[in-house]
Order: structure tokens, then sequence, then C-alpha cells
């Protein structure tokens, strides 16, 4: 299915944002995400994202988190795929951790095992909060493929001054 032209203020029409697959792609070739789920009842900004990283073409969108919260996603998603533990196979190419994840030692372990994989990572919300009394510990893992996504309340926990 080809592009619809996007034009910018003065009518010009401007470059694709996404180039279509290659007819030998498969979903492998588009990327895969690990999109990191909070628990029960706090599963609805993950959700977004990861239908955001859908139409964004990534070919494999994976939900991780507990059960509870996993079965609530079933229940609204149906190309994407869930499990319980992150699989760190070299076919994942991004990560998503943060929204209602949860404020805490276990974001921050699992903030920094997404870093070790050295892969494209957006970190928001309570990815970012959960490293607040300890910012020196989430710069030093910082690398030149993630992007951080605080609000302003998120920003001045992590630069106080």
């Amino acid at each position: 299915m080809p592009f619809k032209p996007q034009y910018n203020l003065n009518g010009e029409v401007l470059p694709p944002m996404l180039r279509e697959p290659r007819g030998d792609a498969h979903k492998y070739t588009r990327g895969s995400v690990l999109c990191f789920s909070g628990p029960r009842h706090r599963t609805g900004a993950i959700r977004l994202s990861a239908k955001a990283a859908l139409r964004m073409g990534a070919g494999v969108v994976t939900i991780v988190g507990e059960a509870a919260a996993l079965d609530e996603h079933a229940a609204h998603c149906s190309a994407v795929m869930l499990r319980e533990e992150a699989e760190w196979t070299p076919r994942v190419t991004a990560a998503l951790i943060g929204p209602a994840v949860g404020v805490g030692e276990a974001t921050r372990d699992a903030v920094l095992a997404v870093l070790a994989q050295h892969i494209g990572t957006v970190l928001d919300a309570d990815a970012l909060t959960s490293f607040a009394e300890v910012p020196d510990d989430l710069f030093a893992a910082l690398h030149d493929k993630v992007v951080l996504t605080p609000h302003a309340g998120e920003f001045a926990r992590l630069f106080p001054d």
C-alpha cells in the first residue's frame, strides 16, 4: 500500500518519513520492539505506545508484563504479542519502558537491563522517576540510542537545579 503524501504549510510535498517495505521484507526486517507494562489496571499508556510502534512500522511489538496485566492487554490488542519475561534476542531492536510501570528499585533494575542491550530505547515517566534519588546511575548507563521523554515534573526530579 503506498504512503499518502504529506504537505507542509506552503503546500510542498514532504519526503516520506517511513519507507515502504521491500518485497522480500518480513516482520523482523521491520524491527522488534519490547514495551514494558505496568501492573493490572495500569496498562493503558503502554498499550497506546505499543500500538504507536505498530503504526510507525515495527514488524513485531511485544508487551512484557505480569500475567494479570497481560490479560487486560489481550482483551484490547490483537496485533501485539504478550510475554511475562523479556527475551533479549538479536532480533529485538528497540524498547520502551516507563508509563505506569511503577517507581522503585525493580524499575531501576529493569531500565538498566534494557540500557545494557544498547538498542533504541525510550525512557518515560516511572522509568525516569525511579532514578530521582540516584540520577548518576541513570546518566552513566545512557547511550546515543536513548530518548528521554519526561514531562516537566519528571525532568525536575532528574535535574533539580
